[in-house]
């Protein structure tokens, strides 16, 4: 699945060593706290949900998330920070303030 709109993408490979991240459905787990169920099938929000990219599971974050769940949007961008994935910010919104007042 790719995405040709601005967003946050956190891959599931480490930015040390390169290793794929465990459990394999991370990213489907994190996306279900935005989800929600018709006719019995999950449906994933357009403001998060889980992708591919090139091969590595990812989790796409919407920018519109910090505006209508910043609570949500920090939990997961500090999920990234501790397990030490890798993120792929292609928005204005500045990763490094929130990293500067919460430390891992």
């Amino acid at each position: 699945m790719m995405f040709d709109q601005e967003g946050i993408f956190i891959k599931g490979i480490t930015a040390a060593t390169g290793s794929s991240f465990r459990p394999a459905n991370w990213a489907e787990r994190l996306a279900g706290r935005l989800c929600r169920f018709v006719h019995r099938k999950m449906v994933y929000s357009p403001l998060l949900k889980p992708c591919v990219i090139e091969g590595v599971r990812a989790l796409y974050l919407a920018p519109q998330l910090l505006e209508q769940q910043p609570s949500l949007f920090w939990d997961l961008i500090h999920f990234a920070q501790i397990n030490d994935l890798q993120v792929e910010n292609s928005t204005k919104i500045n990763l490094d303030e929130f990293a500067k007042v919460h430390p891992s």
